[in-house]
């Protein structure tokens, strides 16, 4: 028997189930998990009765783009920056999104890769595929009964491979984790980190400070406006060399 979800059943009770791409109503071959619609081709499991479809999100991976939107949000919310992730891991990841006969939905992940990790907690906007033949996701290890209750019936049942982004940084004292949306980019925290403000070394205030003062005697001591001009235009060119200087031994 081929490999599928751990969990179907060996023996399928019902000869025909509705592709779930097309919707035909498709007759069940064979005792698999995996069967092939023969009006669309489309390949579907079966589970309960239920076809269940697989789609995914197509992403091509950039970790930079990553990290760029989770510094975006560090630093709207006035959080200080680390100069680098600690690590940035980069896979899809299964997720049961099921459509119940009452009208409301559930969504969960499927698999237990992201534990840890802050968890989207809805589907992510944007268009999914049904993936192309021979290409293959990681394979649930949480069964759709575990995530649904007794009570609940799935009018339609997907499992959706989403493209996300794990990141492990470093604030002082504190080791963070993320998770980053490779559908919309969304960046998801369990909690902002407790280190915030503007942090400014002392040796940065005691230039900013001289500068300032330098800036002041040049208004008040210069005889007149042409004097004031140059002595600011020197101020100024001496600030910016100082700080190309620091920059390079930076």
């Amino acid at each position: 028997m081929p490999k599928g979800f751990p969990f179907f059943a060996k023996e399928l009770r019902l000869n025909t189930t509705r592709c779930p791409q097309c919707g035909f109503k498709a007759a069940l071959l064979t005792e698999s998990d995996f069967h092939t619609c023969s009006q669309c081709r489309a390949l579907f499991r079966v589970f309960g009765g239920q076809s269940v479809s697989e789609q995914y999100f197509r992403h091509e991976p950039d970790d930079a783009l990553a990290w760029g939107a989770l510094i975006g949000l560090l630093d709207s919310e006035g959080v200080a920056v680390p100069a680098a992730a600690t690590a940035i891991s980069f896979g899809y990841h299964p997720f049961w999104f099921a459509e119940l006969d009452n009208g409301s939905t559930r969504f969960k992940t499927a698999g237990s890769a992201l534990n840890g990790y802050p968890q989207p907690s809805v589907p992510p906007p944007g268009n999914l595929e049904f993936p192309p033949p021979g290409r293959s996701f990681p394979q649930p290890t949480i069964a759709p009964e575990t995530f649904l209750a007794q009570a609940e019936v799935p009018v339609r049942l997907r499992l959706l491979q989403l493209p996300l982004y794990l990141i492990n940084f470093e604030l002082p004292g504190q080791q963070c984790q993320a998770t980053v949306s490779g559908c919309s980019w969304q960046v998801y925290l369990t909690k902002i980190p407790n280190e915030t403000g503007i942090h400014i070394s002392s040796s940065r205030l005691l230039f900013l400070g001289g500068y300032v003062a330098l800036l002041l005697l040049a208004g008040t001591l210069a005889p007149n406006v042409f004097w004031r001009s140059s002595l600011v235009a020197l101020i100024l060119l001496v600030a910016w060399r100082l700080e190309i200087s620091g920059d390079r031994e930076g």
